[in-house]
């Protein structure tokens, strides 16, 4: 599992099992929440080498209290500040970063893939964060799904699966590394995909 190799290199460099939102804790919140629900795709296969890599993964982990403050802080600063919220474009580095942050979290919720905890906390941080599902274009609902479905999955698709929808999904990555190689993608989409499908520019 790929996923499973970003987790352990993060385990062996803090000594401590990845927690939070940020990759990879958030791909290890996924599999822990499958394992306790008895979804399909949690195998016993899967659990064990979960199990190997990662002792004490299964446990649940402290609210990540310091790093949500921090956002909570930034957010509201630029708000105060600028009266909107941050854009990806926007006209600092530090706005561009809490906008593909804020991009990628309404991605994620208008693909039903963001969790109830951290939809709550933004509605009360950043009200309107959501924005209108309605106007999220086919390229960000595509980039929504692929990050879904890695997280879920720990793995990239298969061009060659036997599922229309991975296939799919797969053809769309790939013509994103080309758009890369070749200088065709822009940065905003760049930070998007970051975000939701961390390694998706080298997937080996």
């Amino acid at each position: 599992m790929l996923y499973l190799g970003h987790a352990v290199s993060a385990f062996r460099a803090s000594g401590s099992i990845p927690r939070g939102e940020s990759h990879p804790g958030g791909w290890l919140a996924i599999q822990r929440r499958g394992a306790r629900s008895g979804e399909p795709w949690m195998t016993l296969h899967r659990q064990m080498k979960l199990d190997e890599s990662l002792p004490g993964w299964r446990e649940s982990p402290k609210p990540p209290q310091r790093s949500r403050t921090e956002i909570t802080v930034a957010l509201q600063r630029h708000i105060q500040t600028t009266g909107r919220l941050p854009r990806q474009n926007g006209e600092t580095a530090d706005e561009q970063r809490l906008g593909a942050w804020l991009t990628a979290q309404r991605v994620a919720h208008h693909s039903g893939s963001l969790n109830a905890e951290l939809t709550a906390w933004l509605n009360v941080t950043c009200p309107g964060w959501e924005g209108d599902g309605s106007r999220q274009t086919a390229w960000e609902r595509t980039a929504g799904e692929l990050g879904a479905y890695v997280r879920r999955t720990g793995c990239w698709p298969n061009r060659r699966s036997a599922a229309a929808d991975e296939r799919r999904l797969a053809t769309w990555v790939k013509n994103r590394r080309n758009e890369n190689r070749s200088d065709q993608i822009s940065a905003e989409r760049i930070a998007l995909l970051d975000q939701l499908a961390p390694g998706w520019q080298d997937p080996r």
